[in-house]
């Protein structure tokens, strides 16, 4: 299938009209989008028809309004009336259908601001060990580590694109998880 070109406006927020049907309720999402354009800008721009009428993208419509902006970017969608309305469902519902893998919690120790933890995933609580950065290591310290990983939990190493990996049990919930060796001993004390 050939991919059109996206039809990026810059226009004003004034413009935009929500949708007057919209099934989806924003207002607790509402303060945690705020923050996350606090954060890193407006990276997501809101989808509309021809009319200005919002497709997608209602919650952050309502917190860039509370944010104050007045010029944004919108893509301008090519769809039908009945297409429109069709993809203001499905793009809400696909979302719903992903999970989070063990890499999360690798993913969340490496947050710049600890702070959003509490924000955006309020329902974890990482161990305060298993935050803690150790800088320095050596790569014979990482070796010995995996090497350590590998008797104790019958882990298997493997070199994949440059990258040594090593499979272990999560230190959390004994998922099997794969991780690079290179991060081992920024984690929790294995030994």
């Amino acid at each position: 299938m050939e991919q059109k070109s996206l039809n990026v406006q810059t226009v004003s927020i004034d413009s935009l009209v929500p949708y007057w049907r919209n099934p989806r309720k924003n207002e607790i999402a509402v303060e945690k989008v705020k923050a996350s354009i606090a954060e890193f800008g407006y990276q997501t721009p809101i989808i509309v028809d021809k009319e200005m009428v919002i497709i997608t993208g209602h919650t952050r419509y309502r917190a860039l309004k509370e944010l104050g902006y007045s010029d944004i970017q919108v893509i301008v969608a090519d769809l039908p009336q009945k297409k429109a309305k069709e993809f203001r469902i499905v793009d809400n519902r696909t979302s719903e259908y992903a999970t989070w893998t063990s890499d999360l919690a690798l993913e969340l120790k490496e947050f710049t601001s600890p702070e959003f933890l509490d924000i955006f995933f309020p329902d974890i609580k990482l161990d305060p060990d298993f935050l803690k950065v150790t800088d320095g290591n050596s790569q014979t310290d990482i070796n010995e580590v995996a090497a350590n990983l590998e008797k104790k939990f019958e882990a298997f190493s493997q070199d994949r694109e440059n990258e040594p990996k090593i499979t272990i049990p999560c230190p959390h919930c004994a998922e099997s998880i794969t991780m690079l060796k290179r991060d081992l001993l920024n984690e929790k004390n294995w030994n």
